[in-house]
């Protein structure tokens, strides 16, 4: 089976000293009506 995965940006956040992104990771796979997989990712970057 074919799998694909879409990140899509939802937030920026300035943080102390940083920013906070937050993204929203969906993977799909070929011949499922529903997504075998929905995460949500903080990626925290220091200047």
């Amino acid at each position: 089976s074919k799998v694909r995965a879409r990140s899509t940006l939802k937030a920026v956040e300035e943080k102390a000293g940083g920013k906070l992104f937050t993204a929203e990771i969906v993977m799909e796979m070929d011949g499922s009506e529903q997504p075998v997989m929905v995460s949500e990712n903080l990626t925290l970057l220091f200047e």
